[in-house]
């Protein structure tokens, strides 16, 4: 169930459950229930994407920046970057890789 729906169902409310307080309360929770579990399943398959991708972005920075200070600033990475930047391309690619 998406938020849309759930707006609907709440805002909306079918006419037999008016007269049935208790009936309505019920069904008011169990929409809410549900529609807060969509929102936390949506969240998690985020968070999981997001972590497959941070080694990536980590990786993609990292050469970046020593492509530009090469190109644009002449300066050479040092064998302690070069080093440094091995570690930082191995580990994001174990991030990236990594079953969750």
């Amino acid at each position: 169930m998406n938020c849309a729906t759930a707006q609907f169902i709440l805002r909306f409310r079918c006419a037999g459950s008016k007269g049935n307080r208790k009936k309505h309360d019920k069904n008011e929770r169990l929409i809410w229930r549900a529609y807060h579990e969509s929102r936390i399943t949506n969240h998690q398959s985020l968070i999981t994407a997001f972590r497959k991708l941070l080694g990536l972005y980590v990786v993609f920075f990292f050469l970046t920046a020593q492509a530009i200070s090469w190109l644009a600033f002449k300066q050479i990475p040092s064998l302690a970057v070069l080093v440094g930047g091995l570690f930082i391309v191995t580990g994001g690619i174990i991030i990236a890789t990594a079953s969750t």
